[in-house]
């Protein structure tokens, strides 16, 4: 998928003899997901962490995973049409905590193909 993201312009995904995507890799991309997965690392307490769920609308907390020296890693979750990442940082901040990492993690092509080509009963 890697070679096909680089070097063509337009793809078109067929599962069972009919077109299932048809598009730029970045259109195919952003229509797949409507979700923006956002990952930070802080060091703040485990148990304070799910204040920011209640204070900040339409984030879901997918995880929180416990890193050395009380690092937290968290996977955040909310629609793409609503960039939180400004009140995310504003929220972490009024806290004092300390942010050590945010990024967005983006779907892979592979990914999409793998959503749109998967059986009924197969896993993803």
């Amino acid at each position: 998928m890697q070679e096909v993201q680089a070097v063509c312009d337009r793809i078109v995904i067929i599962h069972k003899g009919k077109i299932v995507a048809d598009g730029s890799t970045e259109e195919l991309k952003s229509s797949f997901q409507n979700k923006t997965k956002l990952v930070l690392e802080l060091i703040a307490k485990e148990e304070e962490i799910h204040s920011i769920k209640e204070s900040i609308e339409d984030i879901s907390i997918l995880s929180i995973t416990p890193k050395e020296n009380e690092i937290q890693q968290i996977a955040i979750e909310y629609d793409s049409e609503k960039d939180k990442r400004i009140e995310i940082y504003n929220f972490i901040k009024s806290k004092d905590w300390v942010l050590l990492e945010m990024h967005r993690e983006h779907i892979s092509l592979e990914a999409v193909f793998r959503n749109l080509t998967i059986e009924e009963g197969e896993e993803k």
